[in-house]
């Protein structure tokens, strides 16, 4: 996962379970920040905000132990040198979303793993999680898709048992007319706050509303049998408007708001993709201690030193080939699966072309 201010600090974080992982470096090196305290503890469900620009990034990692019922939140304000134990809501909740206030987090939850009486839907912390309301018990929640201007606009959006909509950061909540249907994915604009843009997304057709969520229009339609896996924006949306969508085995671009579509990358399977401002030429490793664990810092943890990305099982991206397509001021990171092997991928010139992005040497 990049960074949110990754033209900045050039930083990743790579999570394997039990372990969380940095490197300042655009993946030339790593370091271990964060391992779960109890053997047979797992360690996943990575949140990070950057609140405000004088600001460090903040981290959320959830943590919990199936067969001992521990369950907890781990919280760092300073990208991951030291840590604080916070609350998890409960070993129900099935992931963390942070917004643009460093304090205000949410988490969701579906029908429960264990047998308590914990509830279903969303829930609040306005303390970093170190205490929990909830919001919305009516139905499942399966995801959460925050607005980027959060603190001036409130705007919510989940995946529950149907599509429901909040503006007043999730006090209230209504279900949109004409909501895109089953299988959605939303992106907000960058700009949200002001021009109330946002895209969702269908299992094969993507919709737009230009009056922040109330009504839909279809846009761009997928042929065949192929459906919209993920989606994502240029940073710079207002200005490029460019945006992209991966499908089962490709990704496309958009220079044009989604009326004309070109392919950047074909032949993968089950890709994700992350979209970030490109980061200039410099070399420069972000300010700090290396991201050791100070002693007394919270979770018991490792102070490693940095390694070097591990280089086995690399191969380059297939390029699409097509004319048409632009070079952009913007980062691409790439996830792909193919059955229990994941590969990863890097392109700094908005996904013209493309090389191996190396993950840490995990064990």
């Amino acid at each position: 996962m990049p960074s949110p201010v990754y033209e900045e600090d050039r930083t990743l974080f790579f999570v394997y379970s039990p372990q969380l992982w940095r490197s300042r470096d655009n993946g030339t090196t790593w370091q271990m920040i964060y391992r779960a305290s109890v053997i047979g503890e797992e360690a996943s469900d990575l949140a990070v905000v950057r609140a405000s620009e004088d600001a460090d990034v903040t981290l959320y990692i959830r943590h919990w132990h199936y067969r001992r019922k521990i369950y907890g939140i781990a919280r760092s304000t300073n990208a991951g040198i030291t840590w604080q134990e916070r609350t998890a809501c409960d070993p129900n909740c099935l992931g963390m979303f942070t917004t643009d206030r460093a304090e205000t987090i949410f988490a969701v939850r579906a029908e429960p793993l264990f047998p308590t009486e914990s509830g279903l839907g969303i829930l609040r912390s306005d303390d970093g999680g170190l205490s929990w309301q909830a919001v919305w018990d009516e139905t499942n929640a399966y995801f959460l898709y925050v607005s980027p201007t959060f603190a001036e606009d409130s705007t919510l959006y989940s995946l529950a048992d149907y599509l429901i909509r909040s503006t007043d950061g999730g006090m209230t909540w209504q279900r949109p007319e004409g909501e895109p249907g089953p299988g959605y994915l939303i992106m907000f604009s960058p700009n949200f706050a002001r021009d109330h843009t946002v895209f969702g997304a269908q299992v094969q057709t993507l919709f737009k509303s230009q009056d922040g969520g109330v009504t839909w229009q279809p846009v761009f339609g997928l042929g065949g049998e192929a459906h919209i896996a993920d989606l994502d924006l240029s940073p710079n949306f207002v200005e490029d408007r460019t945006l992209f969508i991966a499908t089962e085995n490709a990704v496309l671009v958009s220079y044009d708001d989604g009326a004309n579509w070109s392919v950047i990358a074909s032949g993968v399977q089950k890709p994700r993709l992350d979209v970030r401002r490109s980061a200039g030429d410099s070399n420069q490793v972000a300010p700090g201690n290396g991201g050791l664990r100070q002693q007394g810092s919270g979770p018991e943890g490792v102070a490693s030193p940095a390694v070097r990305a591990t280089f086995s099982h690399q191969a380059y991206l297939p390029l699409a080939g097509k004319t048409g397509l632009r070079t952009r001021p913007l980062s691409l990171f790439l996830s792909t699966q193919a059955g229990s092997n994941f590969h990863y991928y890097h392109s700094d010139d908005g996904g013209l072309t493309w090389n191996c992005l190396n993950a840490p040497p995990v064990s």
